[in-house]
């Protein structure tokens, strides 16, 4: 899939860094390189969308292996209060989420996230379901169901196959 099928293609790109693959820069480098959580387009800032979010948290939080980019990203994605429930963390605060998040990139080491198709859901509850790869190897799949308020991620579920 192309940037356009997230209804990416037609936002500005800004300065956020981000540790990606070619092939994610490729599909997704509007996604990784707006300013979160809102992209400026003319004069007013507009809210990312459920989608754009749960991508950008995917790239920039997830698979983030530098811990300072990791929590700018986080710092810009979540609210203050957040929770967190994968398998081996239920907890809230940011330490605890940014914690699952650093052992997420770590099992993915040098491998790549790439999500997996659209982002469904409504009424502030959605999913999008990801891949874990290294290199042509499939390492994992799973998804991020997530409560989302005003453009930020309250509550996070990680749920890998």
């Amino acid at each position: 899939m192309d940037s356009a099928a997230y209804g990416l293609a037609d936002l500005p790109a800004a300065d956020v860094s981000a540790r990606t693959t070619e092939t994610q820069r490729e599909r997704f480098s509007p996604a990784l390189t707006m300013s979160f959580p809102q992209v400026a387009i003319g004069a007013e800032a507009v809210p990312l969308t459920p989608g754009q979010l749960m991508q950008a948290n995917l790239a920039s939080v997830f698979c983030e292996e530098d811990e300072a980019a990791r929590s700018a990203a986080f710092g810009l994605l979540w609210h203050d209060d957040p929770v967190i429930y994968d398998r081996e963390t239920a907890a809230a605060g940011r330490p605890a989420v940014l914690g699952a998040a650093g052992r997420f990139a770590k099992r993915l080491g040098s491998g790549s996230c790439t999500p997996t198709g659209s982002v469904v859901g409504h009424n502030g509850l959605y999913m999008m379901r990801w891949a874990l790869m290294d290199g042509l190897a499939l390492v994992g799949t799973g998804c991020h169901v997530a409560q989302i308020r005003k453009s930020r991620i309250d509550t996070l579920y990680v749920v890998e196959d």
